[in-house]
Protein backbone atom coordinates (compact mmCIF):
# COMPACT_ATOMS: atom_id res chain seq x y z
CA UNK A 1 0.00 0.00 0.00
CA UNK A 2 1.26 3.48 -0.90
CA UNK A 3 0.71 5.28 2.41
CA UNK A 4 1.99 8.81 2.72
CA UNK A 5 1.33 12.44 3.54
CA UNK A 6 0.58 15.25 1.11
CA UNK A 7 1.57 18.65 2.52
CA UNK A 8 0.18 22.05 1.56
CA UNK A 9 3.31 22.77 -0.51
CA UNK A 10 2.35 19.71 -2.64
CA UNK A 11 5.25 17.64 -1.30
CA UNK A 12 4.27 13.97 -0.96
CA UNK A 13 6.21 12.02 1.69
CA UNK A 14 6.12 8.26 1.92
CA UNK A 15 8.35 5.46 3.14
CA UNK A 16 7.34 3.52 0.04
CA UNK A 17 7.78 6.21 -2.62
CA UNK A 18 10.28 8.88 -3.44
CA UNK A 19 10.21 11.22 -6.40
CA UNK A 20 12.65 9.95 -9.04
CA UNK A 21 15.50 12.45 -9.18
CA UNK A 22 16.38 14.19 -12.42
CA UNK A 23 19.37 15.95 -10.88
CA UNK A 24 22.21 14.60 -8.81
CA UNK A 25 25.49 15.45 -7.11
CA UNK A 26 28.70 13.52 -7.66
CA UNK A 27 29.96 12.30 -4.27
CA UNK A 28 33.57 12.55 -5.52
CA UNK A 29 33.77 16.05 -6.97
CA UNK A 30 30.46 17.62 -5.91
CA UNK A 31 29.41 18.39 -9.51
CA UNK A 32 25.69 19.08 -9.88
CA UNK A 33 23.72 18.29 -12.97
CA UNK A 34 21.11 16.25 -14.79
CA UNK A 35 21.60 12.57 -14.02
CA UNK A 36 21.33 11.76 -17.71
CA UNK A 37 24.36 13.97 -18.44
CA UNK A 38 26.61 13.11 -15.49
CA UNK A 39 29.27 10.57 -16.44
CA UNK A 40 29.85 7.41 -14.44
CA UNK A 41 32.04 8.14 -11.45
CA UNK A 42 35.73 7.44 -12.11
CA UNK A 43 37.37 4.17 -11.10
CA UNK A 44 39.50 6.11 -8.60
CA UNK A 45 36.41 7.38 -6.82
CA UNK A 46 36.28 6.87 -3.02
CA UNK A 47 32.81 5.44 -3.58
CA UNK A 48 32.73 1.60 -3.68
CA UNK A 49 32.69 0.21 -7.27
CA UNK A 50 29.13 -1.10 -6.90
CA UNK A 51 27.98 2.46 -6.28
CA UNK A 52 29.87 4.15 -9.16
CA UNK A 53 26.62 5.05 -10.89
CA UNK A 54 24.97 6.36 -7.73
CA UNK A 55 24.77 10.09 -7.27
CA UNK A 56 23.71 11.96 -4.16
CA UNK A 57 20.34 13.72 -3.97
CA UNK A 58 20.41 17.51 -4.02
CA UNK A 59 19.51 19.55 -0.94
CA UNK A 60 17.95 23.02 -0.75
CA UNK A 61 21.37 24.72 -0.94
CA UNK A 62 22.17 22.81 -4.14
CA UNK A 63 18.93 24.01 -5.74
CA UNK A 64 19.67 27.58 -4.63
CA UNK A 65 23.12 27.32 -6.27
CA UNK A 66 21.61 25.96 -9.48
CA UNK A 67 19.13 28.84 -9.57
CA UNK A 68 21.94 31.38 -9.17
CA UNK A 69 23.83 29.84 -12.11
CA UNK A 70 20.78 28.94 -14.22
CA UNK A 71 20.90 31.62 -16.89
CA UNK A 72 18.41 31.12 -19.73
CA UNK A 73 16.46 27.94 -18.98
CA UNK A 74 13.03 26.70 -19.96
CA UNK A 75 10.12 27.93 -17.83
CA UNK A 76 9.26 24.30 -16.96
CA UNK A 77 12.77 23.56 -15.65
CA UNK A 78 12.89 26.95 -13.90
CA UNK A 79 9.63 26.09 -12.11
CA UNK A 80 10.98 22.66 -11.19
CA UNK A 81 14.12 24.14 -9.60
CA UNK A 82 12.15 26.75 -7.66
CA UNK A 83 9.53 24.24 -6.43
CA UNK A 84 12.20 21.79 -5.28
CA UNK A 85 14.10 24.57 -3.48
CA UNK A 86 10.87 25.68 -1.78
CA UNK A 87 9.79 22.16 -0.77
CA UNK A 88 13.21 21.14 0.53
CA UNK A 89 13.52 24.42 2.45
CA UNK A 90 10.13 23.66 4.00
CA UNK A 91 11.33 20.28 5.30
CA UNK A 92 12.56 21.93 8.51
CA UNK A 93 9.05 23.34 9.02
CA UNK A 94 7.15 20.07 8.67
CA UNK A 95 5.67 19.25 12.06
CA UNK A 96 7.76 21.95 13.71
CA UNK A 97 7.00 25.19 15.45
CA UNK A 98 7.26 28.36 13.40
CA UNK A 99 10.60 28.60 11.56
CA UNK A 100 11.26 32.01 9.99
CA UNK A 101 11.88 32.29 6.25
CA UNK A 102 15.36 33.24 5.08
CA UNK A 103 15.85 36.03 2.54
CA UNK A 104 16.78 33.41 -0.09
CA UNK A 105 13.55 31.50 0.61
CA UNK A 106 11.45 34.67 0.34
CA UNK A 107 13.12 35.63 -2.95
CA UNK A 108 12.57 32.15 -4.34
CA UNK A 109 8.92 32.08 -3.30
CA UNK A 110 8.20 35.48 -4.87
CA UNK A 111 9.86 34.35 -8.12
CA UNK A 112 7.94 31.06 -8.02
CA UNK A 113 4.61 32.90 -7.73
CA UNK A 114 5.29 34.41 -11.15
CA UNK A 115 5.87 30.98 -12.70
CA UNK A 116 2.78 29.19 -11.40
CA UNK A 117 -0.12 28.64 -13.78
CA UNK A 118 -3.78 27.87 -13.26
CA UNK A 119 -3.69 24.10 -12.78
CA UNK A 120 -5.27 23.11 -9.45
CA UNK A 121 -1.88 22.11 -8.00
CA UNK A 122 -0.45 25.50 -9.01
CA UNK A 123 -3.38 27.35 -7.42
CA UNK A 124 -2.93 25.42 -4.15
CA UNK A 125 0.85 26.04 -4.21
CA UNK A 126 0.25 29.74 -4.88
CA UNK A 127 -2.09 29.97 -1.89
CA UNK A 128 0.44 28.17 0.33
CA UNK A 129 3.25 30.47 -0.77
CA UNK A 130 1.09 33.52 -0.13
CA UNK A 131 0.23 32.19 3.33
CA UNK A 132 3.90 31.59 4.09
CA UNK A 133 4.69 35.12 2.93
CA UNK A 134 1.83 36.28 5.20
CA UNK A 135 -0.18 37.60 2.24
CA UNK A 136 -3.37 36.10 3.65
CA UNK A 137 -5.67 38.26 1.52
CA UNK A 138 -3.84 37.11 -1.62
CA UNK A 139 -4.14 33.48 -0.49
CA UNK A 140 -7.89 33.86 0.00
CA UNK A 141 -8.19 35.50 -3.44
CA UNK A 142 -6.21 32.66 -5.07
CA UNK A 143 -8.51 30.13 -3.48
CA UNK A 144 -11.59 31.98 -4.73
CA UNK A 145 -10.77 30.91 -8.29
CA UNK A 146 -12.97 28.09 -9.58
CA UNK A 147 -11.40 24.71 -8.78
CA UNK A 148 -12.56 21.16 -9.19
CA UNK A 149 -15.42 20.41 -6.81
CA UNK A 150 -13.44 17.46 -5.41
CA UNK A 151 -10.97 19.98 -3.97
CA UNK A 152 -13.60 21.83 -1.94
CA UNK A 153 -12.56 20.38 1.44
CA UNK A 154 -8.91 21.26 0.80
CA UNK A 155 -9.78 24.75 -0.43
CA UNK A 156 -12.01 25.37 2.61
CA UNK A 157 -9.22 24.22 4.92
CA UNK A 158 -6.65 26.51 3.29
CA UNK A 159 -9.13 29.41 3.26
CA UNK A 160 -9.72 28.91 6.99
CA UNK A 161 -5.94 28.94 7.63
CA UNK A 162 -5.60 32.14 5.57
CA UNK A 163 -8.53 33.72 7.44
CA UNK A 164 -6.83 32.77 10.74
CA UNK A 165 -3.55 34.32 9.45
CA UNK A 166 -1.77 30.98 9.83
CA UNK A 167 1.34 30.85 7.60
CA UNK A 168 2.34 27.29 8.51
CA UNK A 169 2.50 24.13 6.45
CA UNK A 170 -0.35 21.72 6.94
CA UNK A 171 -1.04 18.11 6.07
CA UNK A 172 -3.67 17.96 3.34
CA UNK A 173 -3.95 14.20 3.28
CA UNK A 174 -2.50 11.19 5.07
CA UNK A 175 -3.10 7.66 3.82
CA UNK A 176 -3.21 5.89 0.47
CA UNK A 177 -3.53 8.57 -2.25
CA UNK A 178 -5.26 6.09 -4.56
CA UNK A 179 -8.24 6.30 -2.19
CA UNK A 180 -8.52 10.07 -2.58
CA UNK A 181 -10.00 10.85 -5.98
CA UNK A 182 -9.44 14.60 -5.45
CA UNK A 183 -5.65 14.08 -5.58
CA UNK A 184 -5.98 12.99 -9.20
CA UNK A 185 -7.58 16.33 -10.06
CA UNK A 186 -4.46 18.29 -9.02
CA UNK A 187 -2.87 17.82 -12.44
CA UNK A 188 -5.90 18.79 -14.48
CA UNK A 189 -5.20 21.53 -17.00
Amino acid sequence: MLEGTLWSDMRFESEHYSEPPILGKCPSCGALGPLAELPPMPESSPVPPDDRYTYLPLDADDYAALLEEAGDISPHFHSYLRIRFWQLSNDRRRGADEVPLSDAERTNMVALLELLGERPADVLMRAQIQRQLEDFEGARASLDSPLNEQLSTTVERLQRLAKDCDPGLTRLFTGDPRRAAWLLSLDEV
